[in-house]
């Protein structure tokens, strides 16, 4: 004689629901990794999996790169959703092992902006200020002389405004180095994301820019290891929220909100002087980062940031996975991709 155990109705039903809603979950997985993974495939066939990105559980919001390699170690700077001071992380490029150190204007009040880019030289780290039209310095040996999320005051600002004309400034939204030159670069996306009128134009190729990239050489002799004299200046597209430069080419990363980010290229050796401008009380050479030297785009994932080049890689920091954007969190937007761009 067989023995039959009934669940008790309640339980039943509550048992049915808890599968309806597994089952619900899997297909809201599914279903954004389809949608936002699928049409990119071949992007994800040509790269490989670099490291973690850190903090993306704790409200961190990746923004700007930079690899030293020299140290095999990546600088990610960002700042936190829930308005706490901004960091830099540094993340060890052979173990993934990643610690964060807070930041803090030079009278050690916490640093809550954007930070929405990172470059290094000697012993100096440069975070990019934003709207304060600056780039805060740091101490690179005095951020990893700190212990995991201690703060490190800023040595100074490197100002990027004219000091005789306060309407003449650039607004740093990402950092890059250009081998002893960094590049300060502008983000601009009307109506949101506006400019000074003065950066906006149309190159001789008909391209319509907003904003500017800004280049100054690095030196020993200088405070914080800047010239003050800009080098020269490019006129870049809508959208960038970082550059490389590397083996004769111009990357530009951009993105914003759900689109697919898109990673343009261009061949600098074609590019010609565009025309003379006054910048920051300098008259300087413009040069056009336009469709009159673009080779090539790549299609990302939504929400590219900085970009880098190790061994002839390219990788590409993402906001995607954060807290504050979510969606992110169901794709594998958690990791550093390193993407072999000859397989594109």
């Amino acid at each position: 004689m067989k023995l039959i155990i009934k669940m008790p109705k309640i339980a039943r039903v509550i048992t049915v629901v808890i599968l309806s809603i597994i089952a619900f979950l899997s297909l809201v997985v599914f279903g954004v990794r389809a949608y936002f993974m699928a049409p990119i495939n071949d992007y994800y066939l040509a790269s490989a999996k670099e490291f973690k990105i850190p903090g993306l559980g704790d409200n961190f919001v990746p923004q700007g790169f930079a690899y030293d390699a020299n140290q095999n170690r990546y600088l990610i700077s960002g700042y936190f959703s829930n308005k706490t001071a901004s960091a830099v992380y540094f993340v060890d490029g052979t173990s993934g092992q990643a610690k964060q150190v807070r930041l803090a204007y030079k009278d050690g009040s916490p640093m809550k902006r954007h930070s929405g880019g990172v470059a290094f030289y000697s012993d100096f780290v440069y975070v990019a200020g934003s709207s304060a039209n600056c780039v805060y310095v740091y101490s690179y040996s005095a951020m990893l002389a700190v212990n995991d999320g201690q703060k490190v005051n800023a040595l100074g600002e490197f100002s990027l405004v004219n000091p005789e004309d306060e309407n003449d400034y650039i607004t740093a939204s990402a950092l890059s180095i250009d081998g002893n030159r960094l590049v300060i670069n502008e983000f601009h996306y009307e109506p949101n994301y506006s400019l000074l009128d003065s950066h906006e134009m149309t190159t001789k190729a008909g391209d319509k820019h907003g904003g500017y990239a800004i280049a100054f050489y690095f030196s020993q002799n200088e405070e914080f290891g800047l010239s003050k004299t800009p080098v020269c200046a490019y006129t870049i597209r809508d959208k960038v929220q970082g550059m490389a430069f590397h083996d004769g080419k111009i990357y530009c990363s951009t993105s914003y909100s759900l689109a697919n980010s898109v990673i343009y290229e261009y061949d600098r050796t074609k590019m010609k002087e565009e025309s003379k401008i006054k910048l920051l009380g300098k008259e300087i050479s413009l040069y056009a980062i336009d469709s009159s030297i673009f080779t090539k785009s790549y299609t990302l994932p939504p929400m590219a940031e900085g970009i880098v080049f190790k061994d002839n890689k390219l990788l590409t920091m993402s906001e995607f996975a954060c807290n504050k954007y979510i969606l992110g969190k169901f794709t594998s937007a958690k990791w550093c991709y390193a993407t072999d761009l000859k397989l594109l």
